[in-house]
């Protein structure tokens, strides 16, 4: 059961990347956005467009300190999407560690979806990111 529910989140954060990249070439150049959010603070739109651009490229901290903007002024803007989105940044940077090996029993190029985490639960980033997010929400 527990693998199931780690399976579940680990699809979700890899569905909201897929969506973030799939806006990236339609997406207002950055220049834009950060008119549009010098002229309007909460214009929470043009933060979350922005904070796409950095997930899709996977400049994760960037992203979520956009996000972060949202959570502070808003939690439950457009249905909780900024923060459904931070959870999955914070996801997808908790990697499953690959196998390695001959007898791995993977085929090259396989997605592993579940396993051990490649990144600690000490790792400082994350740490700090899950920190941040306590203190929006709370």
């Amino acid at each position: 059961m527990a693998a199931k529910a780690l399976a579940d989140a680990r699809y979700a954060a890899v569905e909201h990347w897929l969506k973030a990249c799939e806006a990236l070439p339609a997406a207002r150049p950055l220049a834009a956005l950060d008119a549009a959010i010098a002229a309007n603070r909460r214009d929470f739109q043009a933060r979350f467009e922005r904070a796409q651009q950095f997930f899709a490229r996977r400049e994760d901290t960037a992203a979520m300190d956009e996000l972060l903007e949202i959570l502070m002024r808003d939690k439950a803007w457009s249905q909780e999407l900024a923060r459904k989105t931070y959870v999955a940044i914070l996801e997808l940077m908790a990697k499953p560690l690959p196998k390695a090996g001959p007898d791995s029993g993977k085929a090259k190029g396989t997605l592993e979806v579940t396993g051990p985490a490649a990144v600690a639960p000490s790792d400082p980033v994350l740490d700090q990111y899950r920190r941040k997010l306590s203190m929006a929400l709370f």
